[in-house]
């Protein structure tokens, strides 16, 4: 008898042991377990793709449906990654090209170097289904809208119909998930997608007001479907951009003070 409950009882104290060491298990404590994921974000040194690569295991090692805080320390910790990149390799075409479709950290190509920031399809995938359907989503947009520069060079990297299916798609989200864990950054999105579409800031390369001051025929174009489209009235700023089209028109599309107070009027509404 004694033989037989030796090894057992080695056993039970050696697990207790590890016990002590090991994060807890997301099933039975997500917020446990994210605060001890935190810690380990904390104490890495934020300065290489391995360490994503390990922090990522770490997050897997969660049973079940990822805790939103987990995650949203990991897109952290991988922008912290993303920054430190950027100081050693901002002009190293070999290492960005070497990266590869599947690094959790991918290039963002500009007019002033080589910028890097989080790969949302790779981490998507690594993730898989067990995200929650917020964060799920989000990852999806984040793709799309966040895989380059939105801005690059005085210019807007999409089209103007683009930036205004932007408007939509993170207002749809914002009103789908309000209680998303990353809603402060989603409000920024959209503000500064705004900011942009409504001309608060001219860009020389892609102006919204040309150099006769009149509205750009792209923009006023884009400004005519968006508010003709169903799908805008989930806009949070819907009636901004509304307004500011029959500003523009009620002053036959040139950029008169009427307009120019308007516009001004808009951007400290949204940064103020």
């Amino acid at each position: 008898m004694k033989k037989t409950l030796l090894p057992l009882l080695l056993s039970l104290v050696l697990a207790a042991f590890c016990g002590l060491n090991a994060m807890p298990v997301c099933a039975e404590s997500s917020d446990a377990f994210a605060a001890a994921y935190a810690e380990k974000l904390d104490a890495a040194p934020g300065t290489s793709l391995d360490e994503a690569q390990t922090l990522l295991g770490e997050l897997l090692s969660c049973d079940g449906t990822l805790p939103d805080a987990a995650i949203s320390g990991y897109m952290d910790f991988l922008y912290r990654i993303s920054a430190s990149l950027l100081d050693d390799y901002w002009d190293d075409d070999a290492f960005a090209e070497n990266l590869g479709d599947n690094s959790l950290i991918s290039p963002r190509y500009g007019e002033g170097g080589i910028g890097y920031g989080a790969n949302y399809g790779a981490v998507r995938a690594a993730l898989g289904d067990r995200l929650s359907e917020a964060y799920g989503r989000f990852f999806e947009l984040s793709e799309t809208y966040f895989s380059g520069y939105l801005v690059d060079d005085m210019a807007l990297m999409i089209s103007w119909d683009g930036l205004a299916q932007f408007l939509i798609d993170w207002s749809v989200f914002r009103i789908s998930y309000p209680r998303f864990i990353e809603i402060d950054s989603v409000d920024g999105d959209i503000r500064f997608g705004l900011y942009l579409y409504a001309g608060c800031f001219n860009l020389d390369n892609t102006p919204v007001i040309y150099y006769d001051d009149t509205l750009s025929p792209n923009v006023k174009a884009s400004y005519e479907k968006f508010l003709n489209d169903p799908a805008s009235g989930d806009v949070l700023y819907y009636g901004d951009i509304e307004e500011l089209y029959e500003v523009w028109k009620a002053n036959s599309f040139m950029y008169t003070q009427d307009v120019q107070d308007f516009i001004a009027e808009l951007e400290a509404k949204l940064y103020e």
